[in-house]
């Protein structure tokens, strides 16, 4: 309809924009693992950083492997992105989720609330029931 520059146009967007996904995705899940080993809920090797950049090493290595992995497996776009959306709607439920189990296992946090949450405990309990649903009907 638009013709074939439009095309290149959306694919070079669809580009930079899966880019930056994974961008954000090489930033930040790697130093989920390093906080979770602190916690001693991983492996204490992936707890430590390297002396001079200050990056998760082992981290980084497993989430970048697991993505390399995830490429290598799935040829198709659309199973690559059904891969993604898999995971972080666990993640997101699970994100949801902590709200109600942080308030509940500290009484203080209840009393004091030091955090707000309009309209609290609705909208995160419809929130995880459509993610939930969503998530069920996907997979």
């Amino acid at each position: 309809m638009l013709g074939q520059k439009a095309g290149i146009a959306f694919s070079l967007l669809m580009f930079f924009c899966v880019m930056g996904y994974v961008n954000v995705c090489m930033l930040s899940n790697p130093r989920v693992y390093y906080a979770m080993a602190q916690e001693k809920l991983m492996p204490s090797s992936f707890a430590k950083m390297h002396e001079k950049t200050q990056v998760p090493r082992a981290s980084l290595l497993l989430f970048t492997g697991l993505i390399i992995l995830t490429l290598f497996l799935s040829t198709e776009f659309d199973k690559i992105v059904n891969v993604i959306m898999f995971f972080d709607s666990i993640s997101f439920i699970a994100l949801v989720s902590s709200i109600f189990y942080l308030r509940r296992k500290n009484i203080s946090l209840l009393s004091e609330k030091p955090y707000k949450i309009k309209g609290y405990p609705y909208i995160p309990i419809f929130f995880h029931n459509q993610l939930s649903r969503c998530h069920d009907q996907c997979h």
